[in-house]
């Protein structure tokens, strides 16, 4: 067998930042990486909760983010600016609105508390001028707002998991019938075979199909 990992499942992360934005959703990129190696990418929205993150991109790479380990999840909040495009549109932010709280330097653009939090987790404090900020210091929190990262700490487990990753080792089971190729008479179908797919239904095919399968090669027997 293949050691069994709970799949589509959300993500745990060091709380002091998410239990900030407990509740709050926000369309992103989300990169799943390790070493500075991209696992996988998905696009969609996230939802911010007191252990970590959820939402369908997050239970898109989860699966991947439990095998790998020690990953870490990366949002892009403005994914459809590039990072100098970001920066510049900060620099004239900054400019138009000097004379405001850096509490609404991001009103139009995100959610106020997330925003908020952007702003403190670059390094600048809330509730001063935004003129007491500067072109460096836009450029900084347009890298934080293209590179939002998060350790992964674990995840929700199989409880609250909607598919297992791992299970029966799939060579040793005839595709076309499902059955066993070392015991006859022995069908195994659907999650408890090491096949795990995305959102969307893919994992409801999975267990129909190879159960349509076993079926026909039993009543064919």
């Amino acid at each position: 067998t293949v050691e069994m990992r709970p799949a589509i499942v959300q993500l745990k992360t060091p709380t002091e930042i998410v239990k900030q934005l407990k509740g709050i959703k926000t369309d992103a990129k989300v990169r799943l990486v390790k070493g500075g190696k991209l696992i996988r990418c998905e696009y969609g929205e996230v939802l911010f909760c007191d252990y970590g993150l959820s939402g369908p991109p997050i239970l898109q790479v989860s699966g991947a983010a439990v095998k790998a380990q020690k990953a870490v999840i990366s949002l892009d909040l403005i994914p459809e600016k590039s990072l100098e495009a970001l920066t510049n549109e900060l620099c004239e932010r900054i400019k138009l609105l000097k004379s405001r709280s850096t509490d609404e330097f991001f009103t139009g653009i995100m959610n106020k508390r997330l925003g908020q939090v952007i702003i403190k987790s670059a390094g600048y404090r809330l509730n001063t001028p935004v003129s007491s900020l500067d072109n460096s210091s836009a450029k900084k929190i347009a890298s934080l707002i293209k590179d939002f990262r998060f350790n992964i700490t674990g995840n929700t487990g199989f409880i609250n998991s909607q598919v297992t990753s791992g299970g029966l080792d799939t060579e040793q089971f005839d595709p076309k019938t499902m059955m066993s190729r070392n015991y006859k008479g022995l069908y195994a179908i659907g999650e408890i075979l090491d096949i795990d797919g995305d959102c969307g239904g893919f994992n409801l095919q999975w267990a129909w199909s190879s159960a349509l399968c076993a079926a026909e090669s039993i009543a064919g027997e």
